[in-house]
């Protein structure tokens, strides 16, 4: 199903694995099966998949490691081969109020998550895989309410 949206040129969030994913650095026993991430093109004859994973570029990883980080069935929260059918707008406005509250929305989930394995409690070192994270301090967080 994934092949098939790619070739159709339609870019989809998925569920990984992180400790399959190379670029991620993590140890491979550091297993996260819902870690989200775009993608958004494959090159079927060089193997390779490009995906966006909050980088400040865009990223390549083989298919077979995709396959791998998408087929994972570690726990907690293996990815079950996830997908996203995402369908936006045809003409999609902008303001600045409907960024401040997306972002605000975003704010509150991390601050209050349903999970301490989520958000900042997480990124605060209350999860195995936030090693020396930077956590979520005041000061990134100033002017927003939780």
């Amino acid at each position: 199903m994934l092949m098939g949206r790619l070739a159709q040129g339609l870019p989809t969030v998925i569920y990984a694995d992180m400790a399959y994913l190379p670029y991620k650095g993590v140890p491979e026993d550091a297993h996260f099966g819902q870690h989200a991430m775009v993608v958004y093109g494959v090159d079927e004859d060089a193997h390779t998949v490009y995906i966006s994973d909050r980088a400040r570029r865009g990223l390549t990883v083989t298919v077979e490691e995709l396959k791998r980080a998408r087929a994972s069935e570690f726990p907690p929260w293996p990815p079950q081969h996830a997908l996203f059918d995402i369908r936006l707008p045809q003409k999609l406005e902008v303001t600045p109020e409907i960024v401040r509250e997306a972002l605000g929305k975003c704010v509150k989930g991390m601050l209050n998550p349903p999970s301490a394995t989520w958000g900042c409690p997480a990124s605060r070192g209350g999860h195995s895989l936030s090693r020396n994270g930077p956590g979520c301090s005041q000061a990134r967080i100033s002017g927003w309410s939780s």
